[in-house]
C-alpha cells in the first residue's frame, strides 16, 4: 500500500468514526478489509462497517477532469452489516453523508472528491445479516 493510499484510508475511516450519525450506530466498529470471527459471529456487535481500496492510479493519466500532478484516484468500497433491512439502509445513508461531506483531510493528505458510483444489497442467510455495499471513486492528493 502506498503512503498516499494509507493516509487516505486513515482519513476516510476517521470521517466515518467522527460523524455523529455513523458513530451513534457503530461506535468505532469501522474495519479495514475484514472483520475478526468474534465480531462476525456475535450479533451483539452489530452493526459494523468494513471498507477497502480496490485500486490506485495517478488520476492525471486516466481522467482529463483531474489533470493535476500528484492527484490519485482510488476505487473505494464500503460495506455495512446490520440485523435489519431498514438498519442497513439507514446506516448506509449516514455513511454516504459522512463520506460525501467534502471536508476530509488530515496530516499529509487532502481528499479532494468522494464520488458515489453505486450500491448493492444482500441478505447473508448464514449469518442473518443484511449487507449494503457502497462503491466510490476517491480523488486525493498529498499535502505538506
Amino acid at each position: 500500500m502506498s503512503n498516499i493510499q494509507l493516509l487516505t484510508v486513515v482519513e476516510l475511516r476517521r470521517a466515518l468514526i467522527e460523524d455523529d450519525d455513523v458513530s451513534d450506530l457503530v461506535g468505532s466498529r469501522v474495519y479495514p478489509l475484514v472483520v475478526d470471527m468474534e465480531t462476525w459471529s456475535d450479533n451483539s456487535k452489530l452493526p459494523f462497517v468494513v471498507y477497502s481500496i480496490a485500486s490506485l492510479q495517478d488520476a492525471s493519466q486516466f481522467n482529463e477532469d483531474y489533470p493535476a500532478d500528484g492527484l490519485y484516484q482510488f476505487s473505494y468500497q464500503v460495506a455495512v452489516y446490520t440485523l435489519t433491512y431498514d438498519g442497513a439502509h439507514n446506516l448506509s445513508w449516514n455513511v454516504r453523508k459522512a463520506l460525501e461531506s467534502g471536508n476530509i483531510s488530515g496530516e499529509g493528505v487532502k481528499v479532494d472528491t468522494v464520488r458515489f458510483e453505486g450500491d448493492g444489497e444482500l441478505f447473508d442467510d448464514t449469518s442473518g445479516m443484511y449487507v449494503r455495499t457502497l462503491a466510490y471513486t476517491v480523488y486525493a492528493s498529498g499535502v505538506e
